[in-house]
């Protein structure tokens, strides 16, 4: 039991592991586990601040691009989306027109209506409501 807790702990200092598959053995540490030879392949990873440079050149040349086109065209895109919503909006209203025909309510110019309560004189008004001035017309205002 005592040889088992001492494995478990020299374990716990190592940094690594093992996969073990049928076919596969794979085991990582971070210090080296077995004898160099001429054979052992070396990947030497460049220690110069170069390589930093180039990933920063690779990846922020092209953020920058998008970032610069995005700024140019988003005047363009705003404009298109707004007159897409006008676009829209107005296709509602034209459905929302109310028909003289198709409607129970007379549709009257303004200036019929401005004629038939004599360019609305305090004289002709009958109330005021939620809505405004309620004004007596004479005559008809459709004529």
């Amino acid at each position: 039991m005592s040889n088992n807790m001492s494995n478990q702990e020299a374990s716990l200092s190592r940094v690594g592991g093992r996969i073990l598959g049928v076919r596969c053995n794979l085991r990582y540490e971070k210090d080296l586990f077995f004898e160099e030879t001429s054979d052992t392949i070396k990947i030497d990873m460049p220690k110069n601040g170069k390589s930093a440079v180039f990933m920063i050149v690779i990846v922020g040349v092209p953020l920058l691009v998008l970032l610069i086109l995005g700024l140019l065209l988003r005047p363009y895109i705003v404009k298109k989306v707004r007159e897409s919503l006008l676009q829209r909006e107005l296709v509602t209203l034209k459905k929302e027109i109310v028909n003289e025909s198709d409607s129970r309510f007379s549709l009257f110019r303004f200036s019929k209506i401005r004629s038939a309560t004599n360019n609305f004189s305090d004289k002709n008004k009958l109330g005021e409501g939620g809505f405004g001035i309620v004004y007596k017309c004479r005559g008809s205002a459709s004529s």
